[in-house]
């Protein structure tokens, strides 16, 4: 099966699962649902347009098979890891796990910067979440409180 039906199908069928969750929201009798849920029908029309696009577009012979196409499945693979663990573990041990499999297992790094770049990063966009009063998960470490 060529990959352009496998992404096709893939897109299509993310464009009419988030058309539904728009519209479970928007009969939801809570304050702002509504808009909420409008908007969320909105971004899967505008995905299902999208996807209607490509697939009337023929793919370049560059796009057949290049080198790095496991690095981007890696890469999506972590953030379906990181989507998946961040309400049991929370953001800020998440984003540094994450973090560090990220540097050193993509990138290269070598281990002490990864884990202060880790450090730094994960602590200071908590904060910055915490200090926007973005309610993130906490996990069984809670930290910052807002």
């Amino acid at each position: 099966m060529p990959i352009k039906k496998i992404e096709l199908g893939i897109l299509f069928i993310i464009s009419v699962v988030v058309i539904a969750d728009g519209i479970s929201l928007v009969n939801l009798d809570r304050m702002r649902a509504g808009e909420s849920g409008t908007y969320v029908i909105f971004l899967g029309i505008l995905l299902l347009i999208l996807a209607g696009l490509y697939m009337l577009k023929d793919i370049p012979s560059e796009w057949e098979k290049q080198p790095g196409g496991r690095q981007v499945a890696e890469a999506i693979c972590l953030l379906a890891a990181y989507a998946f663990v961040m309400p049991y573990l929370g953001y800020l041990i998440s984003t540094f796990l994450v973090t560090i499999a990220y540097m050193v297992h993509m990138s290269g790094y070598r281990w002490v910067p990864s884990l202060a770049f880790a450090i730094v990063f994960s602590v200071s966009t908590a904060w910055f979440w915490a200090w926007l009063v973005v309610l993130v998960p906490q996990g069984f470490f809670p930290w910052p409180e807002v």
